[in-house]
Parts: C-alpha cells; structure tokens; sequence
C-alpha cells in the first residue's frame, strides 16, 4: 500500500468520526431539547422570559455546532487536496517475483 492509498484512508477515518461525533451530538441535542420542553411545560411556575432565554441557547447551539461541522469539514477537504492530490501518480506495486533461497552449505553454522 502506497502512501496516498494510506492518507487517504486516515482522511476518509477522521470524516467518519466526525459524522459519528456529528449523530451522537445530535441525539444528545435532541433529547436534551424534548426534556427541557417537557419540563418547561411541567413546570408552570418558569416565566416565559426564562423559558424564551432556554429556546435561545438551544438555537444559539445548532447554529454553532453546524458550522464548526462545515469548518471540520471543509478542512478535511482541504488536507485530502492538499495530501492526496487527485493528479498525483500512483507508484507501481512490484511484481510477485519468487525468492531465491541460498543454499545453505554443510560448514556454515547459524
């Protein structure tokens, strides 16, 4: 395996984990949202200035979270241009060739 062959697959690596850190964040962010719905809606006696600041935060985040996905992303494609260029030869792998076994004489000693 060559040396692009390998970039490219620690590249291909790190997009995985952040799309995977990307679902679980998500799941997280959904789930805390519904919670804090439920609660507010439980709880009568938050004000809905309190429940508006909450609303807020929580938009504030998706916002933030998706751009620093775009900027993750957009630097791994940067590295993937800049390690593995898409012009860039693929060395030759060497042809299966049988090896040689010297034979061993009667005085030599290992």
């Amino acid at each position: 395996m060559d040396s692009k062959e390998t970039t490219q697959q620690v590249i291909d690596f790190q997009k995985q984990v952040l799309d995977n850190w990307d679902a679980a964040a998500t799941l997280v962010e959904n789930q805390t949202t519904s919670t804090l719905d439920w609660m507010f809606d439980s709880a009568v006696w938050i004000p809905a200035e309190g429940r508006r600041a909450v609303e807020q935060w929580i938009t504030v985040l998706k916002e933030e979270r998706g751009r620093l996905k775009a900027h993750l992303d957009e630097g791994l494609a940067a590295a993937e241009k800049i390690f593995v260029p898409a012009n860039a030869p693929v060395a030759e792998k060497p042809k299966n060739t049988p090896i040689k076994k010297k034979k061993e004489t009667p005085n030599e000693s290992v």
